[in-house]
């Protein structure tokens, strides 16, 4: 039991930093459904760097939440697509 709090706070640590929380990046984040799939995808621009595009796909139950709730946390716009892609994918 010891080991997996251990490994799982050394995960936790990884992703959110000495810190403990997420740095928000200063960018805005499209949150939309994939039309192929139930997945929901979180994507921004880089707009800071070289122009690249992160993305972040979340599946299973509660998706759409759990995508919204990323974005929220993790980036200081948020814009949500219930129907169409983003332009530039």
């Amino acid at each position: 039991m010891t080991s997996r709090l251990r490994r799982n706070a050394r995960e936790a640590k990884i992703m959110l930093g000495e810190t403990g929380t997420l740095n928000r990046v200063a960018a805005t984040a499209t949150v939309f459904k994939d039309p192929e799939s139930a997945d929901w995808i979180v994507s921004s621009i880089d707009s800071s760097g070289d122009g690249g595009v992160y993305t972040v796909i979340f599946s299973g139950p509660f998706a759409r939440e759990r995508s919204v709730e990323y974005a929220s946390e993790k980036y200081s716009g948020l814009l949500l697509r219930e129907s169409d892609l983003p332009e530039y994918l």
